[in-house]
C-alpha cells in the first residue's frame, strides 16, 4: 500500500511539473508572436486547452482599410448610377415572357403526357384486375401444357437479411480506405 501511494504522489509531482513547463512554452511562443508582429492560424496549446481562441482577426488591419476603402468606393459608385429619388423611373421586368403560340404548344405536350400517363396507369390496373391463369387440375391427354410460373415475393425481412448480406460480401471484397 505504502509504494502505491508513493508512485501516485510522484505521477502527481510529474504532471504538475508537466503543466509548468507547458505554460512556460506557451508564454515564450506568445513572446514571439509579439515579436513578429503575426497571427497564426494555429492556437496554442494552453488557448486549446482552456477553449478559448485567439487571434481573431486573420487579416492585418492595413488589409481590413483597402478592404473598406474599396467598399465604400463601390457603393458610391452604385448611388451615382441610382437615378434621384423625385425622377420617375420605368421598372423594367427581368423575367423573360412567352409568347402566345410558346404558351400553348406547351400546355399541348403536357396535356399529351398527363393523358399519356392515365393511359398506362388504366392498362396497369385492368392488368391487376384479371384473374392469374392457372393450369388445369387434370392435363388433358395429347395437348401440351404450359406450366404458370408465380413470382414469388419476399417478405420485407427477407429482403433486408439479402441486402445486409450482399453488403457484407462487398466489404469483404473492397477494404475500407483509410481516412
Amino acid at each position: 500500500m505504502a509504494n502505491l501511494d508513493t508512485a501516485l504522489q510522484q505521477l502527481r509531482n510529474e504532471c504538475r511539473q508537466a503543466h509548468l513547463h507547458v505554460e512556460r512554452l506557451d508564454s515564450a511562443i506568445s513572446v514571439l508572436e509579439g515579436l513578429v508582429g503575426r497571427h497564426r492560424r494555429t492556437t496554442s496549446t494552453a488557448s486549446v486547452r482552456q477553449g478559448i481562441r485567439r487571434g481573431r482577426n486573420m487579416v492585418s488591419a492595413a488589409a481590413r482599410g483597402r478592404t473598406a476603402v474599396g467598399r465604400r468606393a463601390r457603393r458610391a459608385r452604385r448611388a451615382k448610377a441610382r437615378p434621384t429619388a423625385g425622377a420617375k423611373t420605368r421598372t423594367v421586368s427581368r423575367r423573360r415572357k412567352l409568347s402566345a403560340a410558346a404558351r400553348k404548344s406547351m400546355s399541348a405536350a403536357a396535356k399529351a403526357r398527363w393523358a399519356r400517363l392515365r393511359v398506362r396507369k388504366r392498362t396497369i390496373t385492368a392488368q391487376r384486375a384479371r384473374p392469374a391463369r392457372r393450369t388445369p387440375a387434370q392435363p388433358i391427354v395429347g395437348a401440351k401444357t404450359r406450366t404458370v410460373s408465380r413470382r414469388r415475393r419476399l417478405s420485407t425481412a427477407a429482403r433486408r437479411g439479402m441486402s445486409a448480406a450482399a453488403k457484407a460480401r462487398w466489404a469483404r471484397l473492397r477494404p475500407r480506405k483509410a481516412h
